[in-house]
């Protein structure tokens, strides 16, 4: 066997186990964990040069960073119960309508996709999804429809921006093309994804969607902490960083460190604010 097929065939091969790791988990191993020993065995078998390595680094640090800010950030608004808030005034807006619902919920998920990434929508908002329609008194097959609408959104709905995805991130500074060019030129397809998906998924859940629910049941707590000036100082920001040609990175590390700040602050103090859901 030549050199090159014994490298093709080993890096299959720790990909598959590696693969294997992150979807079993054994031993509880975490996903981390899992990433790392791929890695780790890639370099130490040789599939992977340092230098490989190295060069790679470079090429996505500026996007790594990024989404570990955007990361961070969405998961400080969702201590702050600004997610939860959001999927609150939701249900409430549907007025007992499930069909209005899930509408609804898919253009929140949407809204977080691309404002927060579609990783955090993922991550954050599906729970929070369960968490409303379980207690709306809706189960089973109606339960999955709105949860495959919360999943499905938030991958197709991330391109509008060049922070709604890291894939976004890493074209932008390939192809050297600015945030507002990437909104104007993506703009209207993620629009036309949108609205192509959400009738997709709506005629095949069409059947399992509830005709009513009970609105009072889903506000156990009517009062949910948000924080609005975190959200828009981080928007505005990008526009700006763009304009002054700074990395995407660099304001997204110091927007979730002044929000972590601030939100420490805030609740070590014990003036929290609240909105009425």
């Amino acid at each position: 066997m030549a050199q090159t097929d014994y490298i093709v065939v080993l890096a299959v091969l720790i990909f598959a186990v590696t693969l294997f790791l992150m979807i079993k988990r054994p031993w509880g191993l975490r996903l981390g964990y899992a990433a790392g020993i791929g890695a780790a065995a890639s370099l130490l078998l040789g599939t992977v040069s340092l230098g490989q390595a190295a060069h790679a680094f470079l090429n996505i640090w500026d996007a790594a960073l990024a989404f570990l800010g955007i990361v961070a950030l969405s998961v400080t608004l969702d201590a702050m119960g600004f997610f939860k808030w959001a999927a609150l005034r939701v249900v409430k807006l549907a007025g007992g309508s499930g069909l209005r619902l899930y509408f609804y919920i898919a253009l929140l998920t949407a809204a977080v996709s691309i404002l927060f990434a579609n990783d955090s929508a993922v991550l954050i908002l599906t729970p929070i999804v369960l968490e409303v329609v379980t207690c709306l008194g809706i189960g089973g097959k109606s339960r999955l429809a709105y949860l495959f609408t919360a999943g499905l959104i938030a991958d197709t709905a991330a391109m509008p921006l060049i922070t709604s995805n890291p894939i976004n991130i890493l074209s932008a500074d390939f192809f050297k093309y600015s945030f507002i060019d990437h909104m104007i030129f993506m703009g209207p397809v993620a629009v036309v994804v949108l609205l192509s998906s959400l009738l997709l998924i709506y005629l095949f859940f069409r059947k399992q969607i509830p005709k009513t629910y009970d609105i009072e049941a889903g506000d156990p707590d009517k009062r949910q902490t948000c924080n609005f000036a975190a959200f828009i100082e981080d928007k505005c920001g990008y526009a700006y960083c763009d304009r002054c040609r700074l990395r995407f990175d660099f304001f997204e590390q110091v927007s979730s460190f002044a929000c972590n700040l601030q939100w420490r602050s805030v609740s070590d103090s014990g003036l929290l604010v609240y909105v009425e859901a």
